[in-house]
């Protein structure tokens, strides 16, 4: 039993080493892959609630990986938590967007202070059809024209996107697939982003309850830092996880990671499936070898 329990632990060292490598995703404070249907947070307690998006295919194949949003009602709310309220601090996102050719002008990203008709302090990501580019948006005080307008048009709307956003007290920057598109350096007299009592949301612009987005979502990252070029490009060269698949031969055990899972067949030939929780938790399951 000793001897299985060290090969184990060895390849799963291996394997989260490759995960690791590939994803930026540990220095997230919410992650969203949006599988099963669900806006489930990977690696913490900040689950939003869907409200209309229906689950589709993801950019590598995968289905019920993604969300669809119609453009007339769908839209993901994930609360005013204290992990959206950055203050005067650095913050990022990522996440991966596929527009609808007819696209309405919508709200793609958003967690904005607003009333009937103002957007006041918002950190946001829009599509605007009048100018047919992405629109990045950190406003400090919009009535005092304090913000950071960041424009990108190099994208073709029937292809999966990669989009990040970082922002500091200096300079807020706008990449698309990987590369910067645009950084604005305008000074805010009082920068802080905790936006209380509004919650972030996809899909929508909350207040108003209009600019709904037509397209697909997948894999949100929220970070409390600011990312640098390398730690975008890692994101946006992120492998496809259920594509991962190897098999590895140490001594008479033999580990192979399938598509659905990582399975390990042990001395007597029998499989048994690994997983492992967003708390840490291992858990084994004999199952019929594949």
């Amino acid at each position: 039993m000793s001897k299985m329990l060290i090969k184990i632990n060895f390849f799963l060292l291996f394997f989260a080493g490759i995960a690791l490598n590939a994803q930026v995703s540990s220095t997230c404070v919410a992650k969203y892959y949006f599988n099963d249907g669900t806006a489930e947070d990977g690696i913490g307690d900040n689950d939003g609630i869907v409200y209309g998006a229906i689950p589709t295919t993801d950019r590598f194949g995968n289905e019920n990986h993604a969300f669809y949003f119609d453009g007339i009602d769908d839209w993901v709310d994930f609360g005013d938590k204290p992990e959206f309220q950055f203050g005067a601090g650095d913050f990022s996102f990522s996440f991966w967007i596929k527009l609808d050719f007819d696209s309405p002008r919508s709200s793609i990203f958003a967690k904005v202070l607003s009333d009937a008709n103002l957007n006041f302090n918002q950190y946001s990501l829009w599509y605007d059809t009048r100018i047919f580019s992405l629109v990045g948006n950190v406003y400090s005080d919009d009535v005092n024209e304090e913000k950071r307008v960041l424009l990108s048009d190099n994208f073709t709307s029937a292809n999966w996107i990669h989009i990040a956003i970082v922002h500091t007290n200096t300079s807020s920057s706008f990449y698309v697939n990987g590369i910067v598109e645009a950084t604005s350096n305008a000074l805010f007299s009082d920068p802080n982003f905790d936006i209380v009592g509004y919650p972030l949301v996809l899909g929508k612009r909350y207040v108003q309850d209009d600019f709904h987005f037509k397209g697909t979502i997948d894999d949100a990252c929220i970070f409390r830092k600011a990312l640098n070029d390398e730690e975008i490009s890692e994101l946006f060269k992120e492998k496809n996880p259920g594509a991962i698949g190897l098999e590895v031969e140490l001594g008479d055990l033999i580990i192979s990671t399938p598509s659905q899972g990582i399975v390990l067949r042990d001395e007597l030939g029998q499989c048994w499936k690994i997983t492992i929780t967003k708390t840490g938790v291992l858990n084994s399951v004999l199952i019929e070898c594949p």
